[in-house]
């Protein structure tokens, strides 16, 4: 796929780390350590998810996207899994660690943060901090005006439809995405202000960008005058019922890196995409507002359309910073190395995943996930209804 390539050379460029899946997982689960952040705290008052009484088991083998059958353990081997937690009708049915992971681990998230902003965005909205996101972001960021931002709506980013120039994909030094992700260790705004150029007309093509993300990152902090951690901790991570604390990855200047490097417990993220698969209820409170969780999962706009779209460099449909595969009613967030919050409302199931594939730049296997998530829904779904049927008669 063209997308989402934040590149592999840059974490061992910044890093130096190796060690295959293992090495990479240990990077990943050093993040907070290793870089500046911010902590996001846990809940005064968090919410235990209840754990089934009868915990299932996966599917022994699924077909791929190309219909080769693919073994289920070998799978995860394969792509460098760290940990896989599945709910079903609000319950823990499944629940597994790798490689030395556990409950509390805390698992960077890569570009599966691009959703989580997207929510604090929708929860700016209702609050009153940003009037629509017909408006352009150099009006709470004047200083995009002198940038290729500069005629760019809050939708646009929220859509990544801004047309700006910026190539995410791509294995050197030079690359735009690199780029970004070095500016994490001087000042990401001024990363930002030096994009000049256009690509496309704003909100004409969906071309995916990390930047995009960052200056939502920074309209939601002028708009609310607080810090991206500060906001989501007191709008999103306490009335979620988060377990555990997260961390925010900044740069320098206490900025966070919006279009990535949240890190959280698996559990932790499963409310997330718990809370979006309910409209963004949970526990009986509304927290991020149900028309937000809507329109991020509309593809109305012609250039977000899933299939062999002219309009868009991705065969994937896209909503505000989700992932839509196609017309089914299943959606992801998804972050580089295979990192997924999988949603399938239809079933009733959310599947976190979190992965350290030392091989994703060769074989990202992001469609390979998506048939294999299904085939654990259906498998689940059915053994649901089986037990009900026979209980019943």
């Amino acid at each position: 796929m063209k997308r989402r390539t934040l590149v592999l050379t840059c974490i061992f460029a910044l890093s130096g780390c190796g060690g295959g899946s293992l090495g990479l997982l240990t990077l990943f689960n050093e993040v907070p350590q290793t870089y500046i952040h911010q902590t996001i705290p846990a809940s005064t008052d968090p919410y235990q998810l209840p754990k089934a009484r009868s915990q299932k088991t996966l599917p022994l083998s699924f077909e791929n996207y190309n219909g080769l059958p693919v073994l289920s353990d070998w799978f995860l081997r394969r792509t460098g899994t760290g940990g896989l937690l599945v709910i079903q009708n609000g319950q823990i049915v499944y629940e597994n660690y790798y490689l030395g992971s556990h409950k509390n681990t805390r698992f960077t998230s890569w570009s599966v943060a691009k959703s989580l902003t997207s929510a604090l965005v929708g929860i700016a909205v209702e609050q009153g901090f940003i009037s629509s996101v017909d408006d352009l972001v150099s009006s709470y960021v004047p200083e995009l005006m002198n940038t290729a931002y500069h005629d760019v709506t809050i939708k646009n980013v929220l859509q990544m439809s801004s047309g700006v120039d910026f190539e995410e994909s791509g294995a050197d030094l030079n690359s735009d995405a690199f780029q970004l992700l070095s500016a994490n260790l001087d000042s990401n705004d001024e990363y930002i202000y030096s994009l000049k150029d256009k690509r496309h007309a704003a909100g004409t093509h969906n071309y995916y960008a990390s930047s995009d993300t960052q200056v939502l990152g920074m309209v939601l902090s002028r708009a609310t005058g607080q810090g991206i951690s500060q906001f989501m901790a007191t709008n999103l991570w306490q009335p979620m019922g988060a377990e555990n604390s997260a961390t925010w990855v900044t740069d320098p200047h206490g900025v966070e890196a919006t279009y990535c490097c949240v890190n959280a417990t698996l559990r932790d993220y499963a409310k997330f995409g718990l809370m979006y698969l309910h409209n963004g209820k949970l526990r009986g409170n509304q927290i991020v507002p149900a028309d937000w969780v809507a329109a991020s999962l509309s593809t109305s706009e012609p250039q977000l359309v899933p299939g062999d779209n002219p309009l868009s460099n991705d065969s994937w449909g896209y909503g505000y910073q989700w992932w839509i595969p196609d017309n089914k009613p299943d959606y992801m967030a998804i972050g580089i190395f295979n990192q997924f919050i999988y949603v399938d409302p239809a079933k009733n199931i959310i599947i976190v995943k979190n992965s350290a594939n030392p091989e994703y730049l060769f074989d990202d296997m992001e469609e390979d996930h998506l048939y294999f998530f299904r085939k654990i829904a259906k498998k689940f779904d059915k053994e649901a209804n089986t037990r009900w049927f026979n209980w019943f008669f």
